[in-house]
């Protein structure tokens, strides 16, 4: 299984996503796991990849990931 592939102990977490599309949301939920280096987003019929940044916002006591956009896939 790769990195950025789907985990069993994936549970629903706020990112910021930086860069890619502008018809993605800066913010948004995704199913990740604390030790997953990236994801795939899907939109308009492909894949948007991120990459974990080093980066972590704290937003009302919560650290949130930071994944930056590295490329695009079609389905």
């Amino acid at each position: 299984m790769d990195s950025c592939a789907d985990a069993r102990t994936a549970e629903l977490v706020d990112v910021i996503l930086e860069g890619g599309p502008e018809t993605l949301p800066t913010t948004m939920q995704v199913a990740a796991t604390p030790d997953m280096a990236c994801i795939k987003v899907p939109n308009l019929g492909g894949y948007d990849h991120f990459e974990r940044a080093d980066d972590r916002v704290v937003d009302g006591g919560r650290q949130i990931s930071v994944f930056r956009w590295t490329m695009r896939t079609r389905i």
